[in-house]
């Protein structure tokens, strides 16, 4: 049997790493086998000590074949990274397995793994072998395919990775051309991890490689017992935040591989709903917006929206004029906050009310207090472009007065600052993971625009709050109402707290509010999305 190369991908954190390289020393195969460790270049000072050590903990090993260790000269990102080491590697073999630095593997999972690429090298309809298996529960088979292809612990051949579509506007588009969102979506929020990628909130190559799967009908072998366990739910890496939800208990015994039927597997698949039902039992994001959706148009144009991809421009009917959006989901999803639950709504004695909106997006909020308060004078910033020609013409469709806009980000100081254009709601000044859709925008200072009295502020920065805020700290006596979105990002200090404590010595009182990313039980499972693993709605309001 030929054995297929082992292909380990590893960043900063060389405590997982040689827990990940010490378990794969305990399978029976690792000495006949090659190990290639690709290491990513550093972000920073940190990283380069931490990848220093990696480098003299790999020098130092024995007990496979060979060990060769690639080092980037820069930071790839793990998309890029898995994508053009794998893609080199097969080229050269024909198969390959790969794991991350914090898969943890039985001692069985390389036998398991070589012995699947063998027996299904000719069979097509398989496109890899998956080592992790969700726990689930128990079922008499040793081994079962699911439709599509996972990344903990997996394996494929060239013919499967040569199916791996990298553009995922490009899957998303097929996806809903086909009909097929329910069906991709029948798990877990598949659907939205795809437009998390394609509108870069997560640098998932995974979800593509699973939408490629899903898109050429193709299935996944998995074992009964879980021949991978990861380790990388405790808070340290980049995109996983903490959770003790996919614990699992390594097999003890080998799994054979032997003839099953060529086809997915529906007891297990059913199960494998509830085990996410019971994980997050939340509704997917298609189905709030859907549910969302239902209170807000009718009949034939909500339909037309609904089955529209993300960040395609359309219009609608509002109010009896015409809107145009830049992404019909966040527009569904903006408009049950504004119009249906009013969470801006305030009361005021003063006639002309003065408001001040950062984060103006494509004007809801703007046509929501103008319909509030018909004599309003309002100031609008939106940084973004292409949604700032938008903003512009549907305040010119509403016929709206006194108000004015600046295509500009709020910030603490005037300058130009890296911007990531999202292209709907969640464009934000850039984070260094931040790699694509990058443009220069120019900031203003919000504190030079509080020097008067302003009866409402809202402030929807996307992550930018807390330094913003703090820097108007003297100017806010002059502010009636505010409201805030507060955001925190996985792996990065949270600054509720600061934010908290300038509001308060402002003279303000507080209601917070959830909203979007929320952890019903954070002492088990911390829930993430868009990098972000909490988001929360501020009302501060005057004693």
């Amino acid at each position: 049997m030929i054995l297929s190369p082992i292909a380990l991908f590893v960043y900063n954190r060389p405590r997982h790493t040689k827990l990940a390289v010490e378990a794969l020393l305990r399978n029976e195969l690792a000495q006949e086998s090659d190990l290639y460790v690709y290491l990513d270049g550093p972000k920073s000072t940190e990283d380069k000590a931490k990848g220093r050590e990696i480098i003299k903990y790999v020098h130092s090993l024995e007990g496979f074949k060979s060990v060769t260790l690639i080092e980037r000269t820069r930071n790839l990102g793990l998309a890029r990274s898995i994508i053009s080491g794998v893609t080199e590697l097969i080229s050269k073999y024909g198969r390959i397995i790969v794991l991350e630095d914090d898969m943890v593997s039985s001692p069985f999972f390389l036998r398991f793994m070589n012995d699947a690429l063998e027996f299904y090298k000719d069979e097509d309809k398989v496109i890899s072998i998956h080592g992790y298996t969700f726990p689930f529960g128990k079922f008499p088979m040793e081994t079962f395919f699911i439709k599509g292809a996972d990344c903990w612990g997996w394996a494929t051949w060239q013919r499967g990775w040569d199916l791996f579509e990298a553009d995922g506007t490009k899957l998303l588009n097929e996806i809903v051309r086909r009909k097929a969102v329910k069906a991709f979506d029948r798990y877990n929020d598949s659907v939205q991890m795809l437009k998390d990628q394609i509108a870069g909130r997560n640098d998932s190559w995974a979800i593509r490689w699973r939408a490629s799967a899903f898109l050429q009908d193709k299935l996944t072998l998995y074992s009964n017992r879980s021949l991978i366990k990861n380790i990388g739910h405790d808070g340290s890496g980049v995109h996983c935040g903490a959770t003790t939800g996919f614990d699992v208990e390594l097999a003890d015994l080998p799994v054979s591989v032997r003839a099953i039927p060529i086809r997915e597997n529906k007891p297990v698949l059913r199960a494998l709903e509830k085990y996410f039902q019971r994980q997050n039992p939340k509704p997917s994001f298609m189905t709030r917006v859907w549910s969302k959706g239902k209170r807000i148009l009718k009949g034939k144009e909500f339909r037309q929206l609904y089955k529209l991809p993300r960040y395609q421009s359309a219009k609608v009917q509002l109010f009896s004029k015409s809107l145009e959006l830049v992404d019909p989901a966040s527009f569904l999803s903006s408009y049950e906050e504004i119009f249906n639950k009013e969470i801006y709504r305030f009361s005021t004695n003063v006639q002309c009310p003065y408001i001040i909106d950062c984060g103006a997006n494509i004007g809801l909020s703007l046509i929501y207090f103008k319909r509030l308060f018909p004599k309003a004078t309002i100031i609008g910033f939106e940084p973004d472009p292409r949604v700032f020609g938008v903003l512009e013409r549907n305040i010119k469709s509403f016929q709206l007065q006194d108000i004015t806009l600046f295509q500009k980000a709020v910030w603490t100081s005037e300058t130009k600052l890296d911007f990531f254009s999202e292209g709907a709601d969640a464009g934000r000044i850039a984070v260094s993971a931040d790699q694509e859709k990058i443009i220069t925008i120019e900031t203003v200072r919000l504190k030079d625009h509080l020097k008067g009295n302003i009866d409402f502020l809202k402030v929807d920065i996307e992550g930018a709050e807390t330094e913003v805020l703090k820097d108007c700290q003297e100017e806010l006596k002059n502010v009636r109402n505010i409201f805030v979105e507060y955001h925190s990002f996985v792996g990065e200090e949270q600054t509720l707290d600061e934010l908290l404590h300038t509001l308060s010595q402002a003279g303000f009182k507080y209601s917070i509010h959830q909203q979007g990313v929320f952890s019903p039980n954070p002492f088990v499972r911390i829930n993430t999305s868009c990098a972000m693993d909490l988001q929360l709605n501020i009302f501060a309001f005057r004693k």
